[in-house]
């Protein structure tokens, strides 16, 4: 079986949250001869696009995907395997009135018998954990062909109550979408000795991807088509929250919001290198999921202010936003979709000054990399948007900086043998 036509994708933090909304409608759009999530949604680099499912290039997976091989890298195995319970249960779900159709049962069926959900340990807090972890993936995988950088922790301590009211009451929208008064613990360090946030979101993915070079490498001989990585960033990237001298994020007051943003523009750097190569074995991309309802703030909210919340999210659609996505399902959809469409269809710059997809070549314009946006209409109806990564023009050199550092720190942790041997500073 080609590697196009079963891919073998990693995604982090799979066992709830974004990451199970990943897992689950990959495995839904897969089992279907023509996914509609690889139907390209943007302007191409040569004007507008006009569709034809039957002559999509060559530079993505092929359709109709005969398999798929996920792996869910999750730090508490017991919760993953009982998130893959209700994934399986789910896909079972979602396919049953589609077997019915002409054309879909027996695809639904080669697609079941050739998928595999399989489970591994991953903490991204723990540089030995992350090198493990992509050693059992080399010795027992031929290739990945995506990675979805998706596990993500906050370190909220307590809601100011004054910075909410405040806000509600001069931006209420903005207080749905965005809010500032989440406040959290600075200074807490990793057991490495880096800091807490910043290893588990930023750190930890970039040696896992690093790590990965070579089956990425792999893959993009087999398939003649480079593998992905898919960054999820957040609605709560600030650019205004990042300091370039405290770039492990361990004193600062946001480390969550300046996580993000790092994510944004490491992921811009790293591809504009690969892109520096005719034959890029690897592909980074970035996505924010929008606002979903998850629990990682209910240690904040309690569980009564917690399903309070849950309506208020679904006001702030009523009122216009497209960011409530509200549904892992949804949420999941930008990322998604960076996966399954031909990659001649996704746009790499924007112009800054008009938000109009531009050509890579275009000279006199202020341009800026994208990142990709899971948005909603008012009745629920998913969709994928794109904007520029905030903040660029301010921030190109640091994006190359910040890299340098991350590559300087992941040499200095690695051995003749592969296991780690560090220092924190």
């Amino acid at each position: 079986m080609a590697a196009a036509s079963r891919p073998i994708v990693i995604v982090t933090g799979a066992n709830n949250g974004v990451g199970f909304g990943i897992c689950r409608r990959l495995l839904f759009q897969l089992s279907q001869p023509r996914p509609s999530d690889a139907n390209p949604l943007f302007e191409s680099t040569t004007g507008l696009v006009s569709f034809d499912p039957n002559s999509v290039p060559a530079s993505g997976p092929e359709y109709p995907c005969q398999g798929l091989t996920l792996i869910m890298a999750c730090r508490n195995r017991q919760r993953a395997e009982t998130a893959r319970t209700e994934l399986l249960r789910l896909f079972e779900e979602d396919v049953k009135t589609r077997e019915k159709q002409q054309g879909e049962a027996a695809h639904v069926e080669v697609f079941r018998k050739n998928l595999t959900v399989t489970i591994h340990s991953l903490d991204l807090a723990s540089v030995h954990s992350v090198f493990e972890f992509s050693t059992l993936v080399s010795q027992n995988y031929p290739y990945v062909s995506h990675v979805f950088c998706n596990a993500g922790v906050a370190n909220f301590d307590r809601i100011s109550w004054p910075l909410l009211f405040r806000q509600i009451v001069s931006d209420l929208l903005g207080a749905l979408t965005n809010p500032r008064f989440n406040l959290q613990k600075p200074g807490i360090l990793s057991e490495d000795g880096f800091g807490w946030v910043w290893q588990c979101n930023v750190f930890g993915h970039f040696i896992l991807v690093r790590a990965l070079d070579t089956l990425f490498g792999t893959f993009e001989k087999v398939s003649h088509a480079p593998a992905r990585v898919i960054w999820t960033s957040s609605l709560e990237s600030r650019a205004d929250k990042y300091d370039s001298e405290d770039w492990q994020l361990a004193k600062t007051l946001f480390p969550y919001e300046g996580s993000k943003y790092q994510m944004d523009i490491i992921r811009a750097e790293l591809d504009r290198r690969a892109l520096r190569s005719p034959s890029p074995t690897v592909r980074h991309f970035t996505f924010h999921p929008g606002v979903v309802s998850t629990s990682i703030d209910q240690v904040l909210l309690g569980p009564f202010l917690h399903k309070v919340k849950l309506l208020v999210f679904y006001m702030a659609r009523f009122l216009g936003s497209p960011h409530h996505n509200i549904t892992l399902w949804n949420g999941a959809a930008a990322g998604v979709h960076l996966a399954l469409v031909s990659l001649v269809f996704i746009p790499v710059l924007i112009s800054s000054s008009t938000s109009q997809i531009v050509k890579a070549s275009a000279v006199g314009q202020e341009i800026t990399p994208v990142r990709f946006n899971s948005e909603t209409d008012r009745r629920g109806n998913g969709r994928v948007g794109v904007s520029p990564v905030a903040g660029w023009a301010e921030h190109d050199d640091e994006s190359e900086k910040l890299v340098n550092r991350c590559e300087r720190l992941y040499q200095s942790l690695l051995t003749a043998d592969g296991k780690s041997v560090f220092t924190a500073t």
